[in-house]
Order: structure tokens, then C-alpha cells, then sequence
């Protein structure tokens, strides 16, 4: 069982100074030089760059890779709706029918709800199947306990912190937490993957995740469990000082590079493409030289 402590944390803005600081090379490409403190004139000609875990995590797989614009499918749905589910279950007895069926009602007004409308027959319980799979194998993971006492957020809650006087937006996301993000001084963060990490990417996730926690709010929480789905365990990482150093060192890579691809740059005619798993939902497959096509 994870404590909960919602007593008051001290604020500390010393890690935003230094991501800030490791983020100014990438930043500096985005805009002109400053006049007496100042954006030059015709700065931030880049509207915004976003940077996630995920797009990070593909273009590490292969640096041209590039996602397809967003569309719901049944992988979305199952994990949209037994999230929802998940916050659900201690108000309706924790019957995970009665968690989905709330959960499905609250998307009707969405994309999500949208989406479902458009299925053929036998398409909703279909991917309602799937979501209570998805629910049960988080239950199983995080524990009927932890279920109880946890913060779940809504779907599509996420961390979001734009770099000073740039476009560089980052962002993560946390499915849970123990208690209030802006002041337990006991806090720790849950994340729910069902994709198969290493120990060193799930290190590098969670140094993001307490990165930029603290520069958004102020407060590092103390831990970051990541909760792995489909191998059905869960690992904690302990929040220090060493951790946010290596998380400060990813998002700086991470920027560099998405700066990079919002720049051209990985166009280049000598940049080495990487083909594999990730050539099957990449955008560029079809004119891709050395993916396959199919």
C-alpha cells in the first residue's frame, strides 16, 4: 500500500532553472537572437513543438519516423474507457460492468463517443471486451487496494511545460497518484504502460515523468512506479537527485532531436533510417527508401 500525505511541500523552482538551462541549445534554434532582453523581431517563426515519451521513444526506433495524424481505434478505446473505468470502480462496488458502462457514458458527448457510433454490429461490445481486459489486467498489476486509494485522472490528463521564451512545449503523463500533485510531500506518481519496456527505458520515463513535475509544479514526488500491463508486474524508482539529472539529460535529447525533425533536418540525404516494428504505423512507409512498403 502506498501512504498517502497531503500535508504541505516546500516549492522548489531549482530544476526548471536547470532544464531551462540543458533545453537552450535546441531552444536557441527556434527563435532569432534577443535584443536587450528581448525576442528580436520575427522570432518564433516555429508556431510550437511539442515533445512527448512517445514521439521520443519512436524516433529513437528510427529518426525519419513519423506518426500518422490522430484516429480512435481499438487500442485507444480499450485503454481510454478502462481508464475512466478505473476511477470508476470504488463508486459502483468495483464491478468493472457497471465502471465501463459509466465509462462509456461519459465519452457519448466525445471523439471517443463518436467513434464507437460509427462501429458495425458487435463493434462496441467488441472493443468493451477489450476494455475490460485492459481494466482487469490494471486492477491485477496495481492491486484492489491501491485502486481504492489513488487519485485516478481523467483520460487525456497530461503534464505540460512550454521552455521560456520559446515554442518548445513538453509534455507527461501520469495515470495516478497518491495524493494532491502540487503539495504532498509523500507523493508518488503512477504510470500505466501495456507496451514491453527495459529496465533502462522505464528509468528513462520515469526521470521524465519527476522532471517535469517538478518544473511544473514545483515539488519532485518521491517515487515513480510504472505499472506494466502486459508482463503483469509493477516497479517502483526511487525519485533523487540522479534520477532527475538522467531526466533532465533525456528531455534534453529529446528536444534536440524533435527540434531537429520540426527543422528539417533528419530530410537530410545522409541521415540513416532505421527500418523495423515501427514501419508499420509510421506516416512516410510508402516513400520511405529502405521500409518496406507494406
Amino acid at each position: 500500500m502506498i501512504d498517502r500525505d497531503a500535508t504541505g511541500a516546500s516549492v522548489d523552482w531549482a530544476w526548471r532553472e536547470t532544464l531551462a538551462e540543458a533545453l537552450r541549445p535546441a531552444t536557441a534554434r527556434l527563435v532569432e537572437p534577443e535584443e536587450h532582453g528581448r525576442p528580436a523581431p520575427g522570432a518564433g517563426t516555429v508556431a510550437k513543438v511539442e515533445v512527448g515519451w512517445f514521439d521520443y521513444a519512436r524516433r529513437r526506433a528510427c529518426v525519419g519516423a513519423q506518426g500518422e495524424p490522430f484516429a480512435w481505434s481499438a487500442r485507444f478505446a480499450r485503454r481510454t474507457l478502462g481508464l475512466a473505468a478505473l476511477g470508476e470502480l470504488p463508486a459502483v462496488g468495483y464491478r468493472s460492468d457497471r465502471a465501463l458502462a459509466r465509462a462509456r457514458e461519459a465519452a457519448s458527448d466525445s471523439g471517443l463517443g463518436e467513434w464507437l457510433a460509427t462501429l458495425p454490429p458487435g463493434g462496441v461490445e467488441a472493443t468493451l471486451a477489450e476494455a475490460a481486459t485492459w481494466l482487469a489486467a490494471a486492477v491485477a498489476v496495481v492491486g484492489p487496494g491501491q485502486v481504492a486509494e489513488l487519485a485516478w485522472e481523467q483520460p487525456g490528463a497530461r503534464i505540460d511545460w512550454r521552455a521560456p521564451r520559446s515554442p518548445l512545449v513538453l509534455s507527461a503523463r501520469a495515470e495516478g497518484a497518491t495524493s494532491d500533485h502540487r503539495r504532498a510531500t509523500n507523493l508518488g506518481l503512477i504510470r500505466l504502460v501495456d507496451h514491453t519496456a527495459t529496465t533502462a527505458d522505464e528509468r528513462s520515463e520515469a526521470g521524465w515523468l519527476a522532471v517535469l513535475h517538478a518544473v511544473r509544479f514545483g515539488v519532485a514526488p518521491n517515487r515513480v512506479i510504472v505499472a506494466d500491463l502486459r508482463r503483469r508486474r509493477r516497479r517502483t524508482h526511487r525519485v533523487d537527485d540522479a534520477l532527475l539529472t538522467e531526466g533532465v539529460a533525456v528531455l534534453s535529447a529529446a528536444s534536440a532531436d524533435a527540434v531537429a525533425a520540426k527543422l528539417g533536418d533528419h530530410d537530410r540525404a545522409d541521415t540513416v533510417l532505421t527500418p523495423g516494428r515501427h514501419c508499420r504505423w509510421c506516416a512516410r512507409r510508402g516513400v520511405c527508401p529502405v521500409g518496406p512498403a507494406e
